[in-house]
């Protein structure tokens, strides 16, 4: 290996060395404020059920069965499986930690920068590959993102893979050829499996199929095919919902306008709620998700790419013959038609990000474009652009803004106190979680009716009104998982007490009560719940009985714990 070789290799692993740590540091820390929470929970034991009924699931469904039909595994009510299985194989290997749960987002979020680098490396831009692989590692939004264990770091990856899939195979030996094609297919596949947005890739792909007569190769029926193999079993799934319930799973039912009020009247959201009035305000947003130097950078390398195709000159020729021009459609041209996409669909954030492959692809375009044409100005741009980048991600993870953020935005997020509930469970109840899977909502109650009956250990009980995306990682977890430490919300207790699966005379109760900062926006008690909080605040105040304070990282209340003994006949 030549010197100059590996200086280059050592800058490109200092580059992924960095990208690590941004995205480890502390990830255990960070509260849980999305839906990770929610996926998490049920596929640590690949156990569809929300404990709710007003977001059903097959286990509802089939409630007073002891198994569950063999498809209702095959995905999710809500979201295709792949997601959910990458956090099931994560927590099988490493435990169920919260860093575990997060691992594989972070995993496939280095794994997109990498894509990054090679695509462009592919197209001979070697200037630009460097520039995009430490614009996206140091990119707060990115960072953000696949701290996180929700899809979009899955689908990013997955757009990257598929597109560098489809570069190689149309450049490399023909004994190989099938092969790649077969894998390029499988990729798009496994993006779909994660989250069905991974179809904003088709306009490209049937533009390529038309353009470059791909549809009278045979190796582009292998790639159809090797797509449908992968979501077949969301097919199936799908299929038997429909029968069963007359709708598909929750995303599909959105897409196509479905009435799923009989097992979703909760979920009021609709896929198609945007417009291309949101374009413009999207585009606003950018500016300071990928910084006001990143958005220049974009826009000054736009206008050089149309001078020269309006011109009939491009100064971005590579070796790459009739492929080269591929670079602009998986860049810029992608970075329209996923815009276009958002603006119909969500514009938020997290599921905008899907965008994210693009721009980095576009910004190593603009930086190669600036280095070829010596333009030392726009390449200082380009260097403040990413220096402005890793000072805010440096802010984001010591917490404080270093930053304005009409330059760019922090993701920062103020904790709420749910840490300081961990923290204290964790030196004074020491609960721990087994991934359990379950077969039925019967098999469920009966386990939970096994080591309330058969333990002596206290049973923890949690108000209802906490706030939803936290309480499903720090409390809904443990009704699954704990053992043999039982933790139930509140009005599912009363509601099985009644039904006298099982009685808590004697046994110490430890209620977890939310105080203002803990609370969901719109939380409300219920009959049970607030039959429980009667009981228990009639228990302690006969019993003299004080709470234990749990406060926040500010100070301030956060829950009350009160411990206390269950007495008879307390319904």
């Amino acid at each position: 290996m030549n010197i100059k070789k590996y200086k280059k290799n050592i800058i490109f692993f200092i580059i992924i060395g960095m990208a690590i740590i941004f995205r480890l540091y502390n990830i255990e820390t960070d509260e849980v404020m999305t839906d990770e929470g929610n996926y998490a929970m049920r596929a640590i034991g690949w156990n569809d059920f929300m404990q709710s009924g007003t977001l059903t699931t097959p286990w509802n469904w089939y409630a007073n069965q002891d198994k569950l039909p063999f498809w209702t595994l095959l995905s999710f009510n809500d979201h295709p499986p792949m997601h959910f299985f990458f956090i099931w194989l994560s927590t099988h290997i490493f435990g169920v930690h919260l860093w575990a749960v997060r691992l594989p987002s972070v995993i496939f979020g280095i794994g997109t920068i990498v894509l990054v680098f090679l695509i462009l490396k592919k197209f001979q831009f070697k200037l630009g590959a460097y520039c995009a692989a430490v614009f996206l590692a140091v990119l707060p939004w990115h960072i953000y993102i696949t701290r996180q264990a929700i899809q979009e770091s899955g689908v990013m990856f997955f757009l990257a893979l598929t597109f560098y899939l489809i570069v190689i195979a149309q450049t490399c030996p023909e004994k190989i050829k099938n092969l790649l094609w077969i894998l390029s297919g499988a990729s798009l596949g496994a993006g779909i499996m994660t989250k069905y947005s991974m179809v904003v890739i088709f306009p490209v792909i049937f533009y390529w199929a038309i353009k470059k007569k791909w549809f009278k190769q045979k190796y582009f029926y292998y790639f159809i095919s090797a797509i449908f193999l992968m979501v077949f079993p969301v097919i199936i799934y799908n299929y038997n919902v429909y029968i069963l319930r007359h709708h598909f799973d929750l995303q599909l039912s959105r897409f196509f306008g479905m009435d799923t009020s009989i097992d979703w009247p909760a979920s009021k959201q609709q896929l198609w709620q945007g417009g291309l009035d949101l374009f413009i305000k999207y585009y606003s947003r950018l500016f300071f998700w990928i910084s006001a130097f990143g958005m220049i950078t974009l826009y000054a390398g736009l206008l050089f790419i149309i001078k020269d195709f309006v011109s009939y000159k491009s100064e971005m020729k590579t070796k790459m013959g009739e492929l080269g021009n591929d670079i602009y459609i998986m860049s810029f041209g992608m970075v329209l038609v996923a815009s276009v996409f958002i603006s119909l669909t969500l514009t938020d954030s997290g599921r905008s990000s899907i965008i994210i492959p693009f721009i980095t692809l576009s910004f190593g375009l603009c930086a190669e474009i600036f280095y070829r044409k010596k333009n030392t100005f726009l390449l200082s741009i380009v260097i403040i652009s990413i220096v402005t980048l890793g000072v805010t991600s440096l802010g984001d993870r010591i917490g404080k803004v270093l930053v304005p953020k009409n330059i760019s935005y922090s993701f920062f997020r103020e904790p709420l106190g749910f840490v300081a509930w961990e923290n204290w469970q964790k030196e004074n109840l020491h609960i721990t979680d087994s991934p359990i899977h379950f077969t039925s909502l019967s098999d469920w109650l009966n386990h939970y009716e096994k080591i309330i009956n058969g333990n002596k250990t206290p049973i923890i009980v949690y108000d209802q009104k906490m706030q939803w995306w936290a309480t499903n990682w720090y409390f809904y977890r443990h009704s699954f998982y704990s053992d043999p430490l039982p933790m139930i919300e509140a009005n599912n207790l009363i509601a099985l007490l009644l039904q006298k699966r099982f009685s808590l005379e004697g046994k110490e109760v430890y209620y977890i009560q939310s105080q203002n900062n803990a609370r969901d926006a719109y939380a409300q008690n219920d009959a049970f719940s607030k039959k429980f909080e009667e009981i228990t605040q009639n228990t302690v105040n006969k019993n003299n009985i004080d709470p234990i304070i749990i406060k926040n990282y500010k100070n301030k209340i956060f829950m009350l714990v009160w411990r206390y003994t269950w007495e008879a006949g307390e319904l």
